[in-house]
């Protein structure tokens, strides 16, 4: 199946990575076996939008490719394209809705100067654990749950997995040897895909944020020669704001419905 949308296709780098991904045609099946509480990587994504009576079909249908193979209770549904179709009989079957913006960049901009900011890749143990730091610094589902935990554990054994394999860095902004920011930039040669970005609470609104989106943007075109930088954000979001200031405009919307598990 050929995808249009830039988010689908680039999420495919790191569903390919330590999953599988098959191709049936007219929908793909996703499945991260390492990772099963990872609802955005065990899903179906569909050729087109939902119409009238799909809902209860793809149901069926990611019961039968995910949920009975990798015992998983919740339910994640994607389509490609712009057209968000039929949702209504989705939001009566208990689903979240789910419209980002994709964004895409493919002439980097001049370095930004942010006083006391030093950029770049993690290395080494120690470098792993500012992030894991910064990460619990920045979720709010920090310490919810252990299925929640263990998820965002093997999600950072994945971005670790990838930068020593050679897909791309982990991106680190410090100040005064402080990890403030960091944001995963991972390419397949063609498309390179930022991931994972966060800045601590008390850093934001400096401009490190854009400055390190500035130069992962530089390595992804040259270092990783990719010809399209890609990103994905919430509509309206300050993230959005950040992206577009520093050279990335629209390339469609990421369409996705999440049910999650029944037992919450």
């Amino acid at each position: 199946m050929e995808l249009t949308s830039l988010a689908l296709r680039t999420n495919l780098l790191f569903h390919r990575f330590d999953g599988r991904v098959l191709d049936r045609g007219h929908y793909l099946v996703v499945h991260s076996p390492r990772n099963p509480g990872y609802y955005y990587g065990n899903l179906l994504v569909m050729a087109d939008p939902p119409r009238p009576g799909d809902a209860a079909s793809w149901c069926e249908l990611f019961a039968r490719e995910v949920g009975e193979p990798l015992g998983v209770d919740h339910v994640t549904l994607a389509w490609d394209g712009d057209d968000a179709g039929h949702t209504d009989e989705l939001v009566t079957a208990g689903f979240e809705l789910e419209a980002n913006v994709t964004l895409a960049c493919s002439e980097g901009q001049a370095a930004r100067a942010v006083p006391g900011l030093t950029m770049r890749p993690l290395a080494g143990d120690a470098d792993w654990e500012l992030a894991s730091r910064l990460n619990a610094a920045v979720d709010p589902l920090r310490g919810s749950s252990e299925a929640y935990e263990r998820f965002r554990a093997r999600s950072r054994e994945r971005t670790r997995g990838m930068t020593e394999a050679g897909l791309g860095h982990q991106m680190g902004g410090f100040v005064d040897g402080q990890l403030v920011c960091q944001m995963g930039i991972f390419s397949d040669g063609e498309l390179a895909r930022f991931r994972n970005v966060e800045t601590h609470p008390e850093f934001r609104r400096r401009g490190i944020c854009g400055s390190l989106v500035v130069e992962c943007t530089r390595i992804a075109l040259t270092e990783l020669g990719a010809r399209t930088a890609v990103i994905v954000a919430e509509p309206q979001s300050q993230a959005e704001r950040v992206y577009r200031a520093a050279g990335f405009s629209d390339a469609g919307r990421e369409l996705s419905a999440l049910r999650p598990p029944r037992s919450g």
